[in-house]
């Protein structure tokens, strides 16, 4: 299994986070408060599909670690998500599109 060390966890958070934290700046008080229910919708949802869960770098939940003849226990990383950057990233256009509606 890879070990992901924090200081790579902080980098790839910061890439995936950080343009939709600079959306959030410009936005109106209005909108803001609007957009950042649905950013909290969408992380809920991503933690409550099955086999999401959260743990440190260096344990794995005893369900997963498989049979034994896979390395990993079968798992492709650490950590599980629904939700992949390509995802996030068209969301954020889906939401820019929804606001730009608004204001016609």
């Amino acid at each position: 299994m890879v070990v992901v060390s924090s200081e790579e966890k902080y980098c790839y958070a910061t890439a995936v986070f950080g343009p939709v934290i600079d959306y959030l700046a410009v936005m109106s008080s209005r909108a803001f408060y609007a957009t950042l229910q649905l950013w909290r919708e969408i992380i809920r949802n991503g933690f409550a599909q099955p086999g999401v869960y959260s743990s440190d770098s260096t344990t794995v939940p005893a369900e997963d670690l498989g049979s034994g003849d896979d390395v990993d226990g079968g798992l492709d990383s650490d950590t599980v998500s629904e939700i992949k950057p390509a995802d996030m990233i068209d969301t954020i256009g889906m939401i820019r599109d929804m606001e730009q509606s608004e204001h016609v």
